[in-house]
């Protein structure tokens, strides 16, 4: 019985997967490709103006929560890039493109250039937005790093393994909705259940699926440098760097989950309203969860000109 359904539902996603999906656009250069980064970077920032602004209409313009329209713009661009990374890394999973089969290293698959293009230039948003909102260091430098990776995959480089390492964002997007929820004020059991399933996905994915694959894709990389065949060694030495520091940090934050499961859940009753956590495991790696609105601290500024565009673009446009 267990078969007879399962068997069409995995020909339609199989069939979904072999056809080009609905947001793809065909990229042919490494010159399209850089010109994707620029539209997707651009348009990070329009659909969170957009979406904050409409925030603001159903919030209240002079509502207290005002504050919380900003939020909701950034994490409605990080929620679509999140399922679009995902599902494009399952495409590439179930039906990837003939040039990465025979060449999973330098072969071109237009596929993965459009995706590759999508991550790179909202990584670059997500660095910005969080220089802006005096965000995590650790954040921006994971941002930064992410969006010099996907860059340099344009060449083209890795269109096979790149596009499987966005499945990560699969952790992400759950930590993503949790925070959504919280905004869009749902009771805590829905917050509670969808962090576990971030920590459930987090430890299948990042770890139980992305450790084996790094230790493979770093060797393979390692005998391209040894024989000399790599085509930068600068390149295939900071890949294996930023490759090692994310897993790095999986590690750790996967420490950080397992010692805070001792901690009270959100919803049982305790007179500290913050359980204690030994690691920083409430942050989300896109921007963070606050407690509170966003509200930028007071500080002061010149008058000039510059400082007042910079003014306005904060309060008005971000």
């Amino acid at each position: 019985m267990t078969e007879t359904v399962t068997t069409p539902i995995l020909g339609v996603a199989k069939a979904f997967c072999e056809t080009r999906l609905p947001w793809e656009v065909s990229v042919k250069t490494t010159a399209d490709g850089y010109f994707f980064v620029g539209l997707t970077f651009c348009f990070c920032f329009f659909l969170q103006f957009v979406v904050r602004h409409f925030a603001i209409l159903i919030i209240g313009q002079n509502n207290p929560k005002r504050g919380l329209a900003a939020r909701v713009g950034v994490k409605v661009v990080s929620v679509l890039f999140d399922i679009i990374a995902v599902v494009g890394g399952l495409k590439e999973l179930v039906a990837p493109e003939e040039g990465v089969v025979n060449d999973p290293i330098y072969g071109f698959s237009s596929h993965s250039q459009f995706h590759f293009a999508v991550a790179a230039g909202y990584f670059a948003w997500a660095a910005a937005v969080t220089l802006m909102y005096r965000g995590s260091k650790v954040s921006l430098a994971h941002h930064v790093a992410c969006c010099l990776v996907y860059l340099l995959t344009l060449r083209p480089f890795l269109h096979h393994i790149g596009n499987l390492f966005l499945l990560f964002q699969a952790s992400t997007l759950l930590i993503d909705l949790s925070s959504c929820a919280k905004v869009m004020g749902l009771s805590n059991h829905h917050i509670t259940n969808l962090r576990m399933a971030h920590t459930v996905t987090f430890f299948v994915v990042r770890l139980g699926v992305g450790l084996p694959m790094s230790h493979g894709w770093v060797l393979e990389m390692l005998s391209q440098l040894e024989s000399g065949t790599a085509h930068s060694f600068v390149t295939v030495v900071f890949m294996i760097a930023v490759n090692a520091l994310i897993n790095v940090l999986n590690v750790y934050w996967s420490i950080g989950m397992l010692a805070g499961l001792g901690a009270k859940s959100p919803c049982s009753t305790t007179t500290n309203s913050q359980p204690k956590q030994f690691f920083d495991v409430g942050k989300s790696i896109s921007f963070g969860v606050r407690d509170e609105p966003h509200k930028r601290p007071a500080v002061k500024r010149s008058k000039g000109a510059l400082a007042k565009a910079l003014a306005h673009f904060d309060q008005f446009i971000l």
